[in-house]
């Protein structure tokens, strides 16, 4: 194998440094990219988290709701019985 001249060697040498330093750079960048895409993928989640949690405590306030309406539907004709029953004209 021939010998390769010092100076060719140095130069090889540098564009080796040049390429890794280029390489650091572009893997700094991506790592920066990794950790912002995560930040967002959490924000999102958290996100999704709070809007099933609304969800559920909408639906649960509606049940609420319907169930105290039915009662009160129900209540004024139990009311209206017992009134009789009592000989009361219900607005004693």
């Amino acid at each position: 194998m021939p010998a390769i001249p010092n100076e060719d060697l140095l130069l090889a040498l540098q564009k080796l440094s040049q390429d890794n330093e280029e390489l650091k750079r572009q893997n700094a960048e991506q790592l920066q990219l990794m950790n912002s895409m995560s930040e967002r993928i959490a924000r999102l989640e958290q996100y999704e988290e709070n809007k099933e949690l609304a969800l559920q405590q909408s639906l649960a306030a509606i049940e609420e709701n319907t169930r105290k309406k039915d009662v009160a539907e129900v209540a004024p004709v139990k009311r209206s019985w017992l009134d009789k029953l009592m000989g009361r004209n219900g607005a004693d």
